[in-house]
């Protein structure tokens, strides 16, 4: 009985792999850039791109329209890569590619303030890096999920490699995608106002 058992929750484990594999994988290629963001910040501290990494980590303001506008342009810019990439024939052998990035960037970020400012950096990260950055990620892990399968399915119909007749429903992707532009000005706007109130409070 028991390994009929561990023979289901192994069959279980893998179904659950393979129906999300479109969620997972933009998750792995995000912790891969975390770890190579972490182990890049320990070179490039020592060479040139030090400056570089402090303006990436401090930014410039603490204004909260100011911030705003920053992280909204980020963000849709971020995203509107992702769309375009859905949209794109051959887009989805390359999408995963941002969320990389996105990880690289958070590390090098998270990895400034923790090695300049130990405790104090630790927690400025987790209080006014983290929230906005784990916001973004989830709506992009969501987005690329989205853009991946309509981006196969615009290869797979252009390419006649389609197994049965299908059609591309745009309008609903596009509305889907219209929602998720929502969700992430919503995202910049928290993750302003937080950094905005925490600035003055929290002093590195």
């Amino acid at each position: 009985e028991l390994t009929v058992l561990k023979k289901r929750e192994h069959v279980d484990i893998a179904t659950l792999f393979v129906a999300n594999k479109e969620l997972i994988f933009p998750s792995l290629f995000y912790v891969s850039g975390l770890i190579i963001g972490a182990i890049l910040y320990t070179v490039l501290e020592q060479g040139t791109f030090k400056e570089l990494i402090e303006q990436i980590a401090q930014g410039c303001t603490t204004d909260f329209l100011t911030l705003f506008l920053n992280k909204t342009a980020i963000y849709l810019s971020v995203y509107t890569v992702c769309v375009l990439l859905g949209l794109c024939l051959i887009g989805f052998p390359f999408i995963n590619i941002i969320p990389l990035l996105c990880g690289v960037e958070i590390a090098l970020k998270l990895a400034y303030y923790y090695v300049n400012f130990d405790v104090k950096g630790v927690g400025y990260s987790l209080l006014i890096i983290a929230p906005g950055a784990v916001g973004f990620v989830t709506i992009l892990v969501f987005t690329i999920k989205l853009s991946n399968t309509l981006s196969k399915t615009i290869y797979y119909l252009t390419t006649n490699k389609a197994d049965t007749i299908q059609e591309v429903n745009l309008k609903s992707y596009l509305l889907r995608f219209l929602l998720y532009s929502l969700i992430v000005l919503a995202i910049a706007a928290l993750s302003a106002l937080v950094t905005h109130l925490l600035s003055s409070i929290i002093v590195l």
